[in-house]
């Protein structure tokens, strides 16, 4: 049994010693403070006081471990907030099913703190109390109540004027293996090809519900996020924007497709240039943002297959996939077409794509043809058959329809506007 307890008192003592790892998120969390007064929670040691908590604590037996150990199951916990000092570990909450094993190892430690817990009168305040090993509890009915560790091998809970202690190995066990340091890194790989999908997870444990932006910048000498007119904090100006999506539970892992363009700081579509630079991963809930959480130093590569972006975004569309002919990129034609609202007809008797074009005004040609407004376009505006799919020069795309389309060598990617299309013939 002593063994045991030294490995847990070990493990316990690796989490203090690990409270660098997270050290950033104390100061991150304070720069964001003043917008985040409207939230319900903040995720804190014991230096921050819960809002939802302060405005139980003056509700008479709200906080009764009894009443709130008897009734006690996953379904009547609403979140926890494990925490060593300012070393927050990952939150658990009641509507995530995956938490609900955890849930109920909790529900266990509380009962038994109820049933087999000694009463003491309550110690005298400690120099150090700001960094004891506490898990704080909120239920649905808003009352609340703190678990933390009181010695070697204890746990206790906080009565009036006394404290309940309990000591029992298994418990206390559960309540170690409960907290779980969030991971920061992003999961990010050292390389990744534009074009292809990018998988990021990780933890934000600040939050519960919370945007997650992700962007990409050359060089990232400084962690001031600067606040766009669009109201999102960007690490640095020069950064661009990838992603954007919301998420829950503290937790984030998602897939996307890495992008040639990103918005800029103004707003802006920009390019991405291969080579090396920071993908960096913010975490934001309104006005106040939690910057930084993880950085990780990637090489963006050329696409090993062309791909098709509209308005900065990977087509995923396979009607839409371009290929590369000759030394030339082509596109759909007939896909291209619906970005723009424009009708296209394949003559099959003269093998020709007719845009805004009647068939009686076609003559007959030995190739594939391209006729615009009843003119047969220029020769190196001509399309190719491939797979039963008639292909254009990106060029055409432009001189059928007005769009514009660029074609980076750099990325080997074929970006078209079509809002900005749209826009400028209205």
């Amino acid at each position: 049994m002593k063994q045991f307890e030294q490995i847990i008192r070990n493990k316990t003592q690796q989490r203090r010693t690990g409270r660098l790892f997270a050290g950033w998120r104390a100061a991150m969390l304070g720069a964001a403070l003043f917008g985040l007064l409207a939230l319900p929670t903040l995720v804190a040691g014991d230096g921050v006081v819960h809002a939802e908590a302060s405005a139980q604590a003056e509700k008479p037996g709200s906080n009764s471990l009894a009443a709130k150990a008897a009734d006690c199951k996953p379904q009547t916990i609403k979140q926890i907030y494990p925490s060593l000092g300012d070393n927050s570990y990952i939150p658990l909450y009641g509507a995530r099913d995956e938490d609900q094993k955890s849930l109920s190892a909790v529900c266990s430690i509380l009962q038994q703190l109820a049933t087999k817990g000694k009463a003491e009168a309550m110690p005298a305040p400690e120099g150090g109390r700001n960094f004891r090993n506490q898990m704080d509890i909120y239920f649905t009915d808003g009352a609340y109540l703190t678990v933390y560790e009181a010695g070697s091998g204890k746990l206790a809970v906080d009565q009036g004027k006394e404290r309940l202690v309990l000591n029992d190995a298994k418990a206390f066990a559960d309540f170690i293996r409960l907290e779980v340091l969030p991971d920061n890194s992003g999961g990010v790989p050292q390389s990744v090809h534009f074009g292809e999908p990018l998988h990021v997870t990780g933890n934000n444990v600040a939050f519960e519900s919370f945007e997650i932006q992700i962007f990409w910048t050359t060089t990232l000498n400084n962690r001031s996020s600067v606040l766009s007119a669009k109201g999102i904090h960007f690490p640095a100006k020069s950064s661009l924007l990838l992603y954007s999506g919301a998420h829950k539970f503290g937790r984030y892992d998602f897939t996307f497709t890495m992008p040639a363009y990103g918005e800029a700081f103004d707003g802006s579509l920009q390019p991405l240039l291969p080579g090396d630079g920071v993908i960096s991963i913010a975490a934001s809930v309104g006005s106040g943002s939690i910057s930084g959480g993880a950085t990780s130093g990637i090489k963006l590569l050329p696409a090993r297959n062309i791909f098709l972006s509209i308005n900065g975004v990977p087509s995923a569309d396979p009607s839409l996939t371009p290929l590369l002919a000759g030394g030339h990129a082509l596109v759909p034609v007939r896909a291209i077409a619906t970005l723009s609202k424009e009708n296209v007809e394949w003559d099959a008797a003269t093998k020709s794509v007719l845009i805004r074009t009647k068939q009686a005004a076609v003559s007959e040609s030995s190739g594939a043809q391209l006729w615009i407004d009843g003119i047969k376009a220029a020769a190196d505006l001509q399309p190719i058959i491939h797979n039963g799919r008639a292909y254009v020069p990106i060029r055409a795309v432009t001189a059928a329809f007005g769009l514009p389309v660029v074609w980076d060598a750099g990325t080997r990617s074929i970006h078209v506007s079509v809002a900005a299309a749209q826009k400028s013939s209205s």
